[in-house]
């Protein structure tokens, strides 16, 4: 029999006829016995970087903040940087449970990935993007402030990418890329109870979606 197998109890109760008292100390025994000795394997385990497998040693371990637990779920943040560079998906989620970075984490990753898209052309797609993901960064660990000033700025240069550029009319990543900074801001403005602020915010995000995008467009 399988231990931790919920249907155990009903298989003893066949072949020994114990009160039902007696079944559930027997069961809820082995749970005991399972919860430590995985208490004990995780104590044993020491945390390590999942991109190159060192600890503490080697730098200071940052929770992912990803779905991912034990080695698979800590990084340093300069090996995060330096693998994130290399992937397509690498500054934005997990390539295990394919979950988003979160937390701590995510936010000084959002800021190295501005750094180093500083070097881009102001309007490029991908300079923008990274300033929108850093505002989100900041929106989630409370930067409202930051995130606010950082979005401003960012749905200011994107409507002027948009003027400037000569865009296939069949690449509308500008276009989407600045409703998502609009809903951005419309978010902060409400986490800071600014009402008055986040409504128009949402009605011209509406506007926006159903004249670039079409009207069946959700806002």
């Amino acid at each position: 029999l399988e231990l931790n197998n919920p249907d155990w109890m009903a298989t003893v109760a066949t072949i020994y006829p114990l009160q039902s008292a007696d079944l559930v100390a027997a069961q809820q025994s082995t749970e005991a016995i399972l919860q430590s000795a995985q208490v004990q394997v995780d104590a044993a385990t020491p945390n390590a970087c999942f991109v190159c497998n060192g600890g503490e040693e080697v730098g200071e371990l940052l929770s992912t903040g990803c779905g991912c637990r034990g080695s698979l779920g800590t990084a340093h943040l300069s090996c995060l940087i330096q693998w994130a560079q290399t992937k397509t998906i690498g500054w934005d989620r997990c390539p295990t449970c394919k979950q988003d970075w979160t937390g701590q984490l995510a936010l000084a990753l959002g800021r190295a990935q501005v750094e180093l898209a500083s070097s881009l052309p102001e309007y490029d797609y991908e300079r923008l993007r990274a300033a929108w993901k850093l505002g989100l960064a900041l929106r989630a660990n409370g930067h409202f402030q930051e995130a606010m000033k950082l979005g401003q700025t960012t749905l200011k240069t994107t409507r002027q990418a948009i003027k400037a550029s000569r865009m296939d009319p069949n690449d509308r990543r500008l276009q989407e890329l600045m409703l998502d900074v609009m809903g951005l801001l419309g978010t902060v403005h409400m986490m800071m109870d600014n009402h008055t602020a986040a409504l128009p915010l949402h009605v011209d995000r509406v506007a926006t979606s159903r004249r670039t995008l079409g009207n069946d467009a959700e806002g």
